[in-house]
């Protein structure tokens, strides 16, 4: 340390008049901004309600008016407050800040679009599930995916005509499931309930042979043949039918495959459709006489009678005699 060289002493004490009134005008240039802000808004609501504005479209100018008011007024009261570089380098941090926080989805959608150019998770004509939208994809722009939508007003998957946005930032936060990421099939199959005196294997062979019928081109194709599997259930067995399809075929196929099952279920005098059936119980006031309904078209309607005429005895037995009788 140089003993003989020049020292300087800082000012301390109250702050002078001229730094005083710079931040006493930042306020009221701020407070003045703010005043200004909500009458320009209310007169633009107003507006809006004369030209009959939708309400997306008033939102989206709404949004484009705040960001871009306080991004001026922001600019102008730093860039006022002081004339030095660091006041104006403040300026122009601050400007970027707020122009980045502004445009982060548009970024983000832009990083997407080059994920999609560099990984390609799925391309045009695949069949996605992405962000929760199951369908098509259509085209790819460098901000949104365009997917023509399978379901939604329907059940099952056939096109419903409707064409879904989704923006490309979701790829970095949603899980994507592509139906022919490398293969361009995909296994689906069709569920039937058998009662357990049915001949099962009679019920596979059927279902097989069905399933042939009407994949025939296709087991060409694929060189995989149609296989059932069965499970246990409390009411029969279920035999399952699958086979190997292209998606956007899935739902044609597969009710093509029904109908030619039940057409041959039908010519099966050893296989039964199982289905889910109660069973009760007519009976009178005396214990031994029972009658109980049909379990087959066969059973005799006599029974049935005899057991409505015996309860609509015992209900007279019970009412009470009118005018003393």
């Amino acid at each position: 340390m140089n003993p003989f060289a020049p020292t300087t002493s800082t000012p301390s004490g109250p702050p002078t008049p001229f730094v005083l009134g710079d931040l006493i005008a930042l306020l009221l240039g701020i407070v003045v901004a703010v005043f200004l802000y909500r009458y320009v808004r209310k007169r633009m609501y107003r507006y809006f309600q004369r030209r009959r504005l939708s309400q997306v479209r008033a939102l989206q100018i709404d949004s484009l008016f705040r960001y871009g008011y306080f991004l001026v007024v922001g600019l102008f009261l730093l860039g006022a407050w002081g004339d030095s570089l660091s006041a104006i380098g403040l300026t122009i941090g601050f400007a970027v800040t707020l122009l980045g926080w502004m445009i982060r989805p548009y970024i983000l959608n832009f990083a997407g679009w080059l994920m999609l150019i560099v990984i390609r998770p799925y391309r045009i004509g695949d069949r996605i599930v992405f962000n929760g939208v199951t369908g098509d994809v259509k085209d790819i722009s460098v901000f949104y995916t365009f997917v023509e939508q399978v379901g939604g007003t329907v059940s099952g998957e056939e096109r419903s005509g409707r064409a879904v946005l989704i923006p490309n930032q979701y790829l970095f936060s949603s899980t994507i499931v592509n139906y022919s990421f490398d293969d361009p099939y995909i296994l689906d199959e069709v569920a039937v309930r058998v009662t357990y005196d049915s001949d099962i294997f009679r019920a596979e062979q059927v279902l097989v042979e069905a399933a042939r019928s009407v994949l025939q081109e296709l087991i060409e194709l694929t060189g995989t043949d149609p296989y059932v599997r069965h499970e246990f259930i409390p009411s029969g067995v279920v035999s399952r039918v699958r086979y190997r399809v292209p998606p956007q075929r899935r739902q044609e196929l597969s009710s093509l495959i029904v109908e030619e099952i039940y057409r041959q279920f039908a010519k099966e005098p050893r296989v039964r459709f199982c289905f889910v059936q109660s069973v009760g119980l007519l009976s009178s006031k005396d214990k031994e006489e029972l009658y109980p309904p049909p379990q087959f078209p066969g059973y005799s309607i006599t029974l049935i009678r005899r057991g409505a005429q015996l309860a609509q005895g015992s209900l007279q037995r019970e009412l009470p005699p009118e005018n003393g009788r």
